[in-house]
């Protein structure tokens, strides 16, 4: 998935699935350039200046991962996929975010 931005603007990552044997507290977001768009620890991505960053959204022990691109521009955008969410799959199990 990836979402396109302007500076100081704020998206939501919704959790649409967690992998067997895990819950919301292990899910920890992380992103790739905090110079770009950081990340609350509940999924709240704010972007920062121009440029492209991944937000990830990982089990804690590092089993599962997804990824949300995110491009910040200095003028908006469309969005790519808007509602359409990234998998990992993994033992058929997976985790599943969106942008909201």
């Amino acid at each position: 998935i990836t979402i396109s931005m302007e500076k100081n603007q704020q998206f939501i990552i919704n959790i649409t699935q967690i992998p067997k044997n895990y819950s919301i507290n292990d899910i920890e977001f992380v992103s790739k350039d905090n110079n770009v768009a950081i990340v609350s620890t509940d999924g709240v991505i704010k972007s920062v200046d121009t440029g492209n960053t991944i937000i990830y959204a990982k089990t804690k022990d590092g089993k599962y991962t997804a990824m949300v691109s995110v491009i910040v521009a200095s003028e908006k955008k469309e969005w790519t996929n808007p509602l359409k969410g990234v998998n990992y799959k993994e033992n058929l199990d997976y985790l599943n975010v969106k942008a909201l």
